[in-house]
């Protein structure tokens, strides 16, 4: 849940920004759907992942 939680903030200026009508009528908000280039979704995670590792470390 942290990871997750953590890519939704580091990605938010990436968040694809559409209104989708279901089959039902309904409105739907995408909430996770970005457009963002590869290179910049791995820099994305693996800082996420190395302030994780600092974080456990510093924690044992």
């Amino acid at each position: 849940e942290v990871l997750e939680r953590a890519i939704h903030h580091a990605l938010s200026n990436y968040r694809l920004d559409i209104d989708i009508k279901a089959p039902n009528g309904k409105i739907i908000h995408p909430r996770e759907w970005y457009i963002a280039d590869l290179d910049t979704i791995n820099n994305v995670i693996n800082s996420i992942v190395a302030k994780l590792r600092i974080l456990q470390d510093s924690d044992n």
